[in-house]
């Protein structure tokens, strides 16, 4: 080796060793349970990169793999510092991305290509979730296998009426294959059957070339395909016009539940808006930023992870929340109850069961 090669690849030792080391990366599977049950993670992140390798740690796991779209207009410093990621670790892909904009084509069609990337990988991933780089779990990786166990191959994610405004200057009737549309957070949770269709199948692919040139597309893609059963042939689909029919007939008894572990149908992504009854916390663009106010009620919350936390807000709620769902990944996990979580309404439709009545009987 000439002495330039011997001193980057020293140099790459060293660094990986230190980001491993200061930021607490796990480097072998913490049970047999969750090394048989590996997860896919895709991220679309832009700026703070300290933020972004907690919040790695945080999640990573040598077992399962991860898909990090960075923006293009990320500073050159950030870029590097998200590539250290995938020079350090073999699971973590990194891609750079188009520009994103804030509501346009191009955050759906990021995600979209990482999603694409990950199941084109060698790898026996089961589940996918797609998270930023603001995001915190709430949940210990062995906790999630067992939650996505209970899913049994389910959907999750937020179910909402679509406003046809979103369309601009389309019309609803060139929706490919007459489907109907849905809104939702781009925070959400699939199998890997599913993720095959959305990644591959020619009516996703169509559908989501249709919504170039509307708004916020990335808030139409998920449940509009999964929500359309008998219509399109997605693994996991469900039909989700009686489903939002179902939700708005309870929507009041869910604003008046105060139970901050109450299990909602939702449980992909915890996430408050300005209009929420909470208002202990900082909002920003409409959402909550977490603080120290907000750990007590986080702690109880049953969802998957938490949107969003700035280290430059309290950062003693982002690293509190971080230090106790990493000391409970090692600790027994006998206590967590992830049975609850088959009961919701995605594995109930694959069981052939009643959606209604989890709603009207849900207490926990």
């Amino acid at each position: 080796l000439s002495n330039s090669t011997f001193c980057c690849s020293n140099l790459k030792l060293f660094r990986c060793k230190n980001i491993i080391s200061y930021f607490g990366f796990n480097t072998k599977p913490l049970s047999v349970e969750e090394k048989e049950y590996p997860l896919a993670y895709g991220l679309l992140v832009y700026k703070w990169i300290d933020e972004l390798y907690y919040t790695m740690s945080a999640i990573y796991q040598p077992q399962n793999v991860y898909c990090i779209g960075v923006d293009q207009k990320s500073s050159e410093e950030y870029k590097n510092g998200v590539g250290y990621l995938q020079e350090c670790f073999p699971n973590i892909h990194v891609m750079i991305t188009p520009p994103i904009k804030y509501c346009g084509f191009s955050i759906i069609s990021a995600v979209h290509k990482c999603l694409s990337h990950l199941t084109s990988l060698n790898h026996n991933w089961k589940y996918y979730q797609y998270l930023t780089g603001f995001d915190l779990p709430l949940r210990t990786n062995r906790e999630m296998v067992r939650v996505f166990k209970q899913l049994n191959e389910s959907f999750n994610g937020e179910v909402s009426r679509f406003q046809t405004e979103r369309l601009k200057s389309k019309n609803i009737t060139e929706v490919p294959n007459g489907i109907t549309l849905f809104k939702s957070s781009l925070s959400a949770t699939f199998s890997r059957k599913t993720a095959e269709y959305l990644a591959k199948a020619k009516p996703a692919l169509d559908y989501l070339n249709f919504l170039n040139g509307t708004s916020c597309p990335d808030e139409s893609f998920w449940t509009s395909m999964l929500g359309n059963k008998g219509v399109l042939d997605v693994p996991g689909s469900f039909n989700g016009t009686e489903f939002l029919r179902i939700i708005n007939k309870y929507k009041k008894n869910e604003r008046k539940r105060e139970d901050p572990s109450a299990l909602p149908y939702y449980i992909s992504r915890y996430q408050l808006w300005v209009t929420s009854r909470w208002k202990a916390c900082k909002f920003v663009s409409g959402s909550c930023v977490f603080g120290v106010g907000d750990i007590a009620m986080l702690m109880q919350r049953p969802h998957l992870v938490a949107h969003k936390f700035y280290l430059n807000f309290e950062p003693a709620a982002y690293f509190c929340v971080y230090q106790k769902v990493r000391e409970r990944s090692s600790q027994n996990i006998e206590e967590f109850d992830a049975k609850r979580y088959g009961y919701l309404p995605g594995p109930r439709l694959s069981r052939g069961e009643s959606v209604e009545r989890w709603f009207i009987n849900r207490k926990s």
